[in-house]
């Protein structure tokens, strides 16, 4: 099994069979990500990576032949041809693949397993860094000697031809946004969307210590299982991915850990010794304790069979962390927070809380800037349970101007503050009447 450090990536892999000549041919395979919009492409700037590999019979050479990979892992650039999404998007042509030439198919092996891994990241050597991956499979048979599907055809990227794997596109990614996350991707704080056809590696909900019908001293973890990737698999194959492995790191509360600290350490319980969960455990999760220093988070990856016949597994980036779980409980996270113009000078503000294990309650704050500084506006609105929603009504002045950005002071239990995200919102001008109207 592939062990330590949370860096490991998932694998996804598309095969593809050309013809050379009569009597000699070379497996051929390409993948493809599509429809990332402009905007997307850029936060992942350029970590999408794309890595074949083979699962039944002799493992062959794949990547070698790619000089951009390291580690069998290809970096790719981004495309905005429209074969990839259209105005507005584009996408990434995984690396073509060859396994060598063969000899005639009554000499070689046929019907070979082949995966592909293409993942990629978002703020990457920050504390708000978010992991993304997509996984294809395809049964390859050397009897077909034509290349309908050939990469340097026009409609490889993104079909189902022959030679292609079928394209990571959001019709095969997970379109629920991921909540109770410092991170952010998406239009609300605290979520998670995905991207493209990526779906956001799933993220950990962490209960107060004690909390979840676990014992003193130890918290309950549960997340969101991995969307099954059987869309993506093609004649027949078996989607690859075998569940996740948790990451726990005790970084004070204080401080916020990268995807590459050293702290990062599989998490070992008497359920599940080596951190590794199956792909259906998200709902149930498991007890862990807070630890020695008194404070921990945690940080999922997804695990996916890995080359060879034997038991092998790869990983996929880190994903976003929980927020922290320290001896005052776990802060509030929240799931949304939007602001909208009611009339008559009130301002309507919403929020839904994840989880609230260690809080005393709310502040609402404003400014006119998102810079600040920020007032609050409110009276401390106690906390009422995790997924709670709550509302306030803002009255306004005139003399505010029309720009108002909103923001939330979450009271822990032992008086510290932690800050939402913002909202903002434009409030209406006055209606100016027309000439020769009432």
């Amino acid at each position: 099994m592939v062990r330590n450090g949370p860096r490991k990536r998932l694998v996804v892999l598309a095969v593809t069979l050309a013809s050379m000549h009569a009597t000699r041919a070379d497996t051929f395979l390409n993948g493809a990500l599509r429809m990332v919009s402009t905007g997307d492409a850029a936060a992942l700037g350029a970590t999408v990576g794309c890595r074949v590999y083979q699962v039944t019979g002799p493992v062959t050479t794949i990547n070698a032949n790619t000089p951009t990979c390291v580690n069998q892992r290809c970096i790719r650039t981004f495309n905005t041809q429209p074969i990839y999404g259209g105005s507005g998007f584009g996408g990434y042509a995984c690396n073509f693949e060859s396994t060598g030439p063969y000899g005639p198919p009554v000499n070689e092996p046929s019907d070979q397993v082949y995966y592909e891994l293409i993942d990629a990241e978002v703020g990457p050597g920050t504390c708000d860094h978010i992991g993304f991956y997509a996984v294809q499979g395809q049964l390859a048979n050397n009897n077909t000697h034509t290349n309908p599907g050939d990469w340097r055809g026009l409609n490889c990227p993104g079909t189902v031809q022959t030679n292609c794997f079928t394209a990571a596109d959001p019709s095969n990614a997970d379109p629920t946004p991921l909540t109770n996350t410092a991170a952010t991707f998406g239009s609300f704080p605290h979520q998670i969307g995905s991207a493209g056809g990526l779906s956001p590696v799933p993220t950990v909900r962490v209960s107060s210590p004690g909390g979840g019908g676990c014992g003193p001293g130890l918290v309950r973890v549960s997340w969101d299982d991995p969307i099954s990737a059987d869309p993506l698999m093609k004649n027949g194959v078996p989607s690859p991915v075998q569940g996740v492995n948790l990451y726990r790191n005790e970084t004070s509360c204080g401080l916020c850990p990268t995807e590459t600290d050293v702290g990062w350490a599989r998490a070992s319980t008497p359920l599940e010794p080596n951190g590794e969960y199956g792909p259906s455990s998200g709902a149930a999760g498991d007890c862990v304790d807070v630890g020695a220093s008194g404070s921990v988070r945690f940080a999922l990856t997804i695990r996916v069979k890995g080359p060879g016949n034997g038991p092998t597994t790869l990983e996929t980036y880190l994903g976003a962390h929980s927020q922290c779980a320290g001896a005052t409980g776990t802060a509030a996270r929240i799931v949304s927070l939007s602001a909208r113009y009611a009339g008559r000078g009130v301002v309507t503000v919403r929020w839904t809380s994840g989880v609230e294990g260690g809080i005393q309650g709310y502040y609402l704050t404003r400014s006119t800037s998102p810079a600040g500084p920020f007032q609050r506006v409110s009276s401390l609105v106690g906390g009422t349970g995790d997924g709670s929603g709550y509302a306030f009504s803002d009255r306004i002045r005139t003399s505010l101007g029309r720009m108002l950005v909103y923001q939330l002071e979450i009271v822990r239990s032992d008086g510290t503050i932690e800050r939402s995200g913002t909202t903002s919102l434009v409030v209406p001008g006055p209606t100016v009447k027309k000439l020769g109207t009432d």
